[in-house]
């Protein structure tokens, strides 16, 4: 999952010692990176804001964990079924599964469904996806 909508991109970069078991980002294979020698830190956090527009949304929409491989994050997450589109576009397709859920990332234009893990394996890819509209798996 990349957030596109945030100020920051986060990568793992090649010279990263515990990154062992991630796919890394090796500037020596890109043609446009430019390191710019500006280092900086920033603290994570929580932030919830607002409301649910019952006008545009029904049902329950409820903040959850949701774990990946090394880290648990929250994400606001509801029951997907095959009436639930967007622009005309289902969400959901139409088989035996009773119970999809669907996370928001309300910082980005991505929502994502659970169906198979999506291993991103090259930077050609995340260009990719961060250029078009966003349904990435997760678990």
């Amino acid at each position: 999952m990349f957030d596109t909508g945030s100020s920051d991109f986060w990568a793992h970069y090649s010279n990263c010692t515990s990154c062992a078991n991630h796919t890394k980002f090796n500037e020596g294979l890109s043609e446009t990176f430019k390191y710019i020698g500006n280092c900086f830190i920033c603290d994570g956090g929580t932030l919830t804001l607002g409301d649910i527009d019952t006008t545009e949304f029904t049902g329950n929409l409820n903040y959850y964990n949701v774990a990946t491989l090394n880290v648990t994050y929250k994400y606001w997450m509801t029951e997907m079924f095959d009436n639930v589109s967007i622009n005309s576009n289902k969400l959901s397709k139409f088989d035996n599964i009773t119970q999809r859920k669907a996370i928001f990332v309300t910082g980005s234009s991505m929502i994502m469904t659970s169906e198979t893990l999506a291993f991103i394996t090259s930077l050609m890819d995340l260009i990719k996806m961060m250029m078009a509209f966003i349904m990435c798996p997760v678990t």
